[in-house]
C-alpha cells in the first residue's frame, strides 16, 4: 500500500504573489505533497468561510505567505465583521481548524509580480496583517528572494515527513476502529450499508483524526525542543525538570496563540489515548512519557522505537529510506529525552547513532540539527568532567557547531543559524574556564564575536525574548573577559557589562519572567562590585550600594522556600558586598557592616546543604569564619571573644571537608585562618588557656608548611616560620609568668 501523501494547501494573494504560488507548488511536489489551492469563491463571507472549511479541512498543512497586497475580498459582509481578504481568512481558518500553518513573510524588498497599485485602505488591512505575524516569536520566516522562499519550504522537509507518519498512524488508528465497528455490524447484515451510506462521514472523522492526532503530537514534540533549548541556555536558572516543563510549555501556547490550559488539555488528551490504546506504538509511547516528565522511560519507547526501524532498515535493503527516516528520528528522540534526563553521555551516543543515518548532503539541516544536539550533550557532559577530559570533550562540542556552521548558512534557516552561534558562544566561553591566560583571551575574544553574530537574527524587536537570553550570556563573556584584561581595560569591559544587563532588564520584568529577571538582577549586582574593586573610593561606595539593592531586587523572586540554592547564592553575593562597603567605613557603621555581612553568610549556608553540596558548604563556612573574624576586630571584651570562638569554629567544619589531598591550597588558606584566629583568641582569653590555644595556632600553621614548601611556595613558606617561631616565643613567655 502505498505511503499517504500530505496535503499542503497554499494561500497567497494573486496580484503580487501569483508565481510564488507555482514556485511553491513546484516545490512541495518535490518532497512528495500533494498541493491545494482555492481560486474561485462565493460572493458572501459565510460561503467562503464554508468552502474554506472544506477545503482546508481535510488538508494537513497550510503555506501562507504574506506579501504587499492585500487582494481580493469577499463583496458582502456580515454587520459588523471585520474586513479580510480570502487570503486572509485562509490564515484564519487554518488556525480555527488547528492546521500546522508554515508562515513566510516577504521582504520590502522581495520581487513582487507586476500589480495595480491598492487604495489606501487596502494597503494598511494588509500591514496590520504583516504586523499580528510578525508581532512574537517564531510565528514566521523573512524571506527576501523567490529562491529563498523555494528553498525555506524545501526546508520543511522534515516536518512533512512528520506529516506523513502521523497520516500513516492516523488511517492505521482509523482502521482498527472500523474494523472494529464492521464486526458489530456485519451479523446484523448491516455491514454494505455502513460501507454505502457512511463513506462521508467516515472521510471527516478521518480528517479530524489527524489534524488532533498530529496536532497534539506537534505541541509534545515542540515543548520537549523548547525544554531542551531552554536547559542548554538557562543553566545558571537551576530550574526543576517540572519548572522546565512549565516554561517550555509557556512558550509554546503562546507560540500557537493559545493558553497554556489549551496547550495541557491537548496533552493529556493524547497521553490518555496514548495509555488506553494497546496497540500504540513506541514513539507514540514515549511523547506520552515526556509529557509526563518520565524522561528516562521516553528514551526507552524511544530506543525500542529506532530499534525495529533499524532492523526493518536492514531487511529492506537498499529500498529502506522510509525506515532509515523513522529510524533517525526515533534515535534523535532517544537523544533529546537522555539529554533531559540528564544523562549526557548516553545521549551522546545516541545522538551519534542518529547523525549516521542522516546524510548530510541530502538532508543538511536535519544533519545540522542532529549535530547540534550532539554537540550540545557533549558540552553538558563536560560541565561534570575534570582536566583534559572536559578540555576534549568541550573541544568536540566546538568543533561540531562549527562543522555545521561552514554547512548551514543564515539566509536558509536564520533562527536555527543563531542559535548554533549563541551555542558556539557559550561552548567557547566555558572552554575558556580552564584555558591558560593567553589562550582564555582567545576564547573569550571569539565567544563575544559569536554571540554578537547570533543578534543578526536575534534583534530585540522582533525576537525580544531570545535577544534577552543571548544579551545575558553576552554580559556574562564581558565580565570573564575583563578578568583577563589589563586594569586600564577592566574598567571599560565591566562598564560594557553592566550596561548589556540593564538593557537586559529593559525586556525581563518581574511580572512577565521572574526567576530570569531574578538571575539578571543577582548578575548585575555581582559585576557591580566587580566595577567597585577597580574604581575611585568614591565611586566605590556608589557601585557596591547599587549592587545590594540589585541583590534585594532579586531576593523578592529568589526566596528559601521557592528556590534554596538561589536564594542562597545571592545571600552569599550580599554578604561580599556588605563586607566590601564595610571596608570603606570606620566605627560604628564598620560594624554595622560586618555585621550585615555575617548575617547574610549565615543565611546563605541556611540554602546550602552539606550532605548534597558539601565542597560549596565548606567554601560557605570558611567566608563566615572569616567575616566572624573581621567583625571580631571591631568588639571588645566577651563579643571579641566569642566572635572569635564561632570564626574558630566555622573554619574547623570547613577543615571537615577540605582535605590536603583533594584541595591542597584551600586546605592550607583554611590552616592558615584558623591558626590567625586561634591566635588572636588568646589574647582575649583567661590566661590559664592561653598557651593552650597559641599550641593549637601552631600545630595549624605547621600544617600549612606541608602545602605552602620553602620550593613551591618560598615567600610565604618563610613568613609562616616566622610566624611560628613568634608564637612559640609567646607560649614560653606565658609559661614563665
Amino acid at each position: 500500500m502505498a505511503s499517504p501523501r500530505p496535503t499542503i494547501f497554499i494561500s497567497a494573494a494573486t496580484a503580487d504573489l501569483g508565481s510564488c504560488r507555482q514556485l511553491v507548488k513546484d516545490a512541495l511536489l518535490t518532497l512528495g505533497c500533494v498541493p491545494g489551492e482555492q481560486t474561485t469563491f462565493a460572493p458572501d463571507t459565510r460561503a467562503v468561510r464554508e468552502t474554506l472549511r472544506a477545503k482546508i479541512g481535510v488538508c494537513d498543512a497550510v503555506v501562507h505567505i504574506v506579501g504587499r497586497c492585500f487582494g481580493s475580498e469577499p463583496r458582502h459582509r456580515d454587520p459588523g465583521e471585520s474586513r479580510r481578504s480570502y487570503t486572509q481568512l485562509e490564515f484564519d481558518m487554518a488556525r480555527e481548524l488547528d492546521t500546522p500553518v508554515y508562515v513566510f513573510v516577504c521582504a520590502e524588498a522581495f520581487p513582487y509580480d507586476d500589480h495595480e497599485p491598492e487604495d489606501p485602505e487596502r494597503e494598511e488591512r494588509q500591514r496590520e496583517h504583516r504586523t499580528r505575524l510578525t508581532g512574537g516569536d517564531d510565528k514566521y520566516e523573512r524571506v527576501a528572494t523567490r529562491e529563498e522562499l523555494s528553498a525555506r519550504v524545501h526546508a520543511l522537509q522534515d516536518r512533512v515527513e512528520q506529516l506523513a507518519e502521523n497520516l500513516r498512524r492516523a488511517r492505521a488508528w482509523l482502521g482498527r476502529g472500523v474494523i472494529v465497528v464492521l464486526a458489530a455490524l456485519v451479523p446484523l447484515g448491516g455491514a454494505q450499508w455502513w460501507l454505502t451510506h457512511r463513506t462521508q462521514e467516515t472521510q471527516t472523522r478521518l480528517a479530524k483524526v489527524e489534524s488532533s492526532l498530529d496536532r497534539q503530537r506537534r505541541y509534545l514534540s515542540t515543548v520537549t525542543r523548547v525544554y531542551m533549548e531552554q536547559k542548554a541556555q538557562l543553566t545558571e536558572l537551576k530550574l526543576t525538570n517540572t519548572e522546565l516543563s512549565e516554561r517550555a510549555r509557556a512558550v509554546v501556547a503562546r507560540r500557537e496563540g493559545i493558553t497554556v490550559a489549551e496547550l495541557g488539555s491537548a496533552i493529556n488528551e493524547f497521553v490518555v489515548a496514548t495509555r488506553l490504546d494497546p496497540s500504540a506504538d513506541n514513539l507514540d509511547q514515549a511523547l506520552a512519557a515526556a509529557a509526563q516528565l518520565r524522561f528516562a522511560d521516553a528514551a526507552r519507547h524511544a530506543g525500542r522505537a529506532a530499534d525495529n526501524a533499524g532492523r526493518q532498515r536492514l531487511a529492506a535493503g537498499a529500498s529502506g529510506r522510509r525506515e532509515s527516516d523513522r529510524e533517525r528520528r526515533a534515535r534523535t528522540l532517544q537523544g533529546e529525552y537522555l539529554f533531559a534526563d540528564a544523562q549526557y553521555e548516553d545521549a551522546v551516543a545516541a545522538y551519534a547513532l542518529a547523525l549516521a543515518q542522516t546524510p548530510q548532503g541530502a538532508r543538511p539541516v536535519a544533519w545540522a540539527r542532529t549535530l547540534y544536539g550532539l554537540s550540545t550533550a557533549l558540552r553538558f557532559q563536560a560541565m561534570a568532567a575534570f582536566g583534559k577530559e572536559r578540555a576534549r570533550l568541550l573541544g568536540e562540542s566546538i568543533a561540531g557547531i562549527r562543522s555545521i556552521l561552514q554547512v548551514i548558512r543564515r539566509e536558509d534557516v536564520p533562527l536555527f543559524w543563531a542559535g548554533a552561534q549563541h551555542g558556539l558562544a557559550i561552548a567557547l566561553r566555558a572552554s575558556a574556564g580552564s584555558a591558560n591566560l593567553a589562550e582564555r583571551r582567545r576564547l573569550l575574544g571569539e565567544s563575544i564575536a559569536a554571540f554578537r553574530r547570533a543578534f543578526d537574527v536575534l534583534t530585540r524587536k522582533e525576537y525580544p525574548h531570545r535577544w534577552a537570553v543571548v544579551q545575558h550570556n553576552l554580559a556574562l563573556a564581558f565580565r570573564d573577559q575583563a578578568t583577563v584584561s589589563e586594569a586600564g581595560d577592566k574598567r571599560s569591559i565591566l562598564g560594557d557589562s553592566v550596561a548589556a544587563l540593564r538593557q537586559v532588564l529593559d525586556v525581563q520584568t518581574r511580572e512577565n519572567t521572574p526567576h530570569e529577571w531574578a538571575r539578571t538582577q543577582d548578575n548585575l549586582g555581582v559585576t557591580l562590585a566587580r566595577q567597585a574593586e577597580v574604581a575611585s573610593e568614591n565611586e566605590r561606595v556608589h557601585l557596591l550600594n547599587a549592587a545590594l539593592v540589585a541583590y534585594h531586587r532579586a531576593l523578592q523572586v529568589r526566596t528559601r522556600e521557592t528556590s534554596p540554592r538561589d536564594w542562597g547564592m545571592t545571600q552569599f553575593n550580599l554578604a561580599s558586598a556588605f563586607e566590601a562597603l564595610a571596608e570603606t567605613g570606620s566605627g560604628a557603621e564598620r560594624a554595622r557592616l560586618l555585621g550585615e555581612a555575617v548575617d547574610a553568610s549565615r543565611r546563605a549556608l541556611e540554602g546550602c546543604e552539606r550532605e548534597h553540596l558539601p565542597r560549596p558548604w565548606a567554601a560557605l563556612q570558611y567566608s563566615l569564619g572569616a567575616r566572624l573574624v573581621s567583625l571580631a576586630k571591631v568588639k571588645e571584651g566577651s563579643e571579641r571573644a566569642r566572635l572569635l570562638g564561632d570564626g574558630i569554629q566555622a573554619y574547623r567544619l570547613a577543615l571537615g571537608v577540605f582535605s590536603p589531598k583533594a584541595s591542597p591550597q584551600g586546605w592550607a588558606m583554611v590552616q592558615n585562618d584558623l591558626a590567625v584566629a586561634l591566635r588572636e583568641q588568646a589574647k582575649v582569653c583567661e590566661p590559664k588557656n592561653r598557651s593552650a590555644l597559641l599550641r593549637e595556632a601552631v600545630v595549624a600553621m605547621r600544617a600549612v608548611l606541608r602545602v605552602w614548601t620553602a620550593r613551591t611556595a618560598p615567600e610565604r613558606h618563610v613568613s609562616r616560620v616566622k610566624w611560628i617561631a613568634a608564637t612559640e616565643e609567646q607560649i614560653r613567655m606565658a609559661g614563665s609568668r
